[in-house]
């Protein structure tokens, strides 16, 4: 133990010195990491939001759906919420007439539809519940 404190004192002093010694290390050429999450958007010719989605984007240029989808009628109404993960639904979709009005529910697990709810009533509990819940984590695993 007394050899050790003896040491110590020598031990930092070198590595203080070698540290100032040393150059920095130059920052890593930053690349791009594969896939890219990117956010889409396309427009109706009268400059309306069509649809806006985000989308996996690989280093060959492929393009998978993975996250938030939301499209609207020519009108502005909301057409589609839903979520998709690598490519697939997955979780609820809403889907509206462009009136506004409910036309369907959808659960999806990845890509199958597990389920169609047409109830209005039972639509708007679906609505609330998704438009209150945090994003869906199967999206957000990357």
């Amino acid at each position: 133990m007394n050899r050790l404190r003896r040491c110590l004192p020598v031990v930092l002093l070198l590595a203080a010195a070698c540290k100032r010694d040393v150059a920095p290390t130059p920052p890593a050429a930053t690349s791009p990491t594969w896939p890219q999450l990117r956010n889409k958007v396309a427009h109706y010719p009268n400059g309306k939001n069509k649809i806006r989605w985000q989308a996996k984007v690989f280093e060959d240029g492929r393009e998978v759906n993975h996250g938030l989808y939301v499209a609207w009628h020519p009108n502005g109404t909301p057409s589609y919420r839903g979520t998709w993960v690598d490519g697939e639904q997955h979780g609820w979709s809403l889907l509206w007439h462009d009136d506004g009005s409910p036309l369907e529910a959808q659960l999806w697990e990845f890509g199958t539809r597990k389920l169609v709810v047409s109830d209005p009533e039972q639509f708007r509990k679906i609505e609330q519940a998704v438009s209150t819940a945090p994003a869906d984590s199967a999206a957000n695993r990357g």
